[in-house]
């Protein structure tokens, strides 16, 4: 993945960023506090205030401008305080601030509908990922998902918890917060191209948005281009983001796969209903369909074999069976140690099938002990959260 789409899933899935020019259609350049005075306010706030001293306090807007100016610098060039080899380090020169683009006024968004991302996604996918967001979590649990996602994020250092909690401020001054208001999320091909299905509450210039965020967090800026109602924003890579209408954004490594949406041509075919799905994944290895039906998950995850495994486990089959049950009991037993231990005896309970080529585990969860984990995982400290994500 690209670094625009580090910076745009940043900011949507974890700070999807954007800075409070949506309220003042001119950038402020705020005075950037000194280490000491952060420290003095931290210290007066409590533990864990850092982040939120070094982004202005309360109801100010984040630090981006100098952020931005020091974005804009390469090594050793003469607004720089970083020196190129064999180089003194200037030290008196005024940076030049990056222009970033004035955000425009955009109308409130209808309202979004289940599957709209899918329009905007090629219609060719050698892969396919998607996740209803919005049903999987709660609303009311959303914010706690997404403190605990920021705490594990700032784990890296104070720089970076500083970064990413001015990146959140700025898009939730924007009156886009991307916790409570991402709805769904489509993949295609190796995460080539993603859609974002938003609920906003207001129209808000994302590409000007995630432009400042692309900078809170230390990435360059890129270039926001206005083509008629839609909205770019191109990093110097190739990659792109496009704010197709109020409610979607679509973000690839290559700009050109973005013009198909544009022009209307786009329209993924292979997803299914996903209206009825949480999760649905279709890849060459993998097929997985997480349905809600009533109070239960209903979860159902297909391994496609090879033509010599498929023809190795009907001809072995007792051994193969009890293999597959061996890495389920390994599964459970890493849960066990966590808050999904609840979720333990669950997958011990499956019993593994064949069926043609593939591989199939089958089981169902109630809904109320899925929630029951997730408050547990939100409550976790962030290095024990962190011990538990794929690496």
């Amino acid at each position: 993945m690209n670094a625009m789409r580090h910076s745009a899933m940043l900011g949507l899935l974890v700070a999807l960023a954007g800075c409070g020019g949506a309220k003042d259609s001119q950038p402020t350049t705020p005075k950037t506090p000194s280490s000491a005075s952060v420290d003095a306010t931290a210290k007066e706030k409590g533990d864990g205030a850092e982040a939120e001293a070094a982004v202005g306090g309360e109801g100010q807007p984040p630090v981006v401008m100098d952020a931005a100016r020091e974005a804009s610098r390469g090594p050793g060039s003469p607004e720089s305080g970083h020196a190129g080899p064999g180089e003194p380090a200037a030290t008196h020169a005024e940076p030049a601030p990056v222009a970033l683009a004035q955000p425009i006024a955009m109308p409130t968004p209808a309202a979004y509908r289940s599957g709209e991302a899918l329009a905007y996604l090629p219609k060719d996918c050698d892969e396919r990922v998607f996740a209803n967001v919005g049903a999987m979590i709660p609303a009311d649990a959303a914010a706690a998902v997404g403190a605990a996602a920021l705490r594990v994020l700032g784990m890296k250092s104070k720089e970076a918890a500083v970064a990413i909690a001015g990146a959140l401020r700025t898009a939730r001054d924007a009156g886009f917060d991307p916790f409570t208001q991402t709805r769904e999320i489509a993949v295609c091909g190796d995460g080539d191209v993603v859609a974002v299905g938003l609920a906003l509450d207001k129209g808000v210039d994302l590409a000007a948005t995630l432009q400042r965020v692309m900078v809170a967090v230390g990435e360059r800026p890129g270039e926001v281009v206005r083509e008629g109602s839609l909205n770019v924003l191109r990093n110097d890579s190739g990659g792109a983001l496009a704010q197709v209408n109020g409610n979607v954004l679509v973000i690839a490594d290559h700009e050109a796969d973005l013009r198909p949406a544009v022009a209307g041509k786009a329209g993924a075919a292979g997803f299914g209903d996903v209206s009825k799905h949480l999760v649905l994944v279709r890849n060459r290895e993998v097929g997985v369909d997480v349905l809600g039906k009533g109070g239960n998950l209903d979860v159902s995850v297909a391994v496609h074999l090879s033509d010599g495994d498929a023809r190795e486990a009907q001809a072995h089959s007792k051994e193969f069976m009890a293999e597959a049950n061996e890495i389920l009991n390994k599964v459970a037993e890493q849960m066990e140690a966590t808050p999904a231990k609840p979720l333990a005896a669950r997958v011990r309970a499956v019993r593994p099938q064949l069926r043609g080529k593939d591989l199939l585990f089958q089981g169902s969860t109630p809904v109320s002990e899925l929630q029951a984990v997730l408050k547990g995982v939100v409550s976790m400290k962030p290095e024990d959260l962190a011990r538990m994500l794929p690496r």
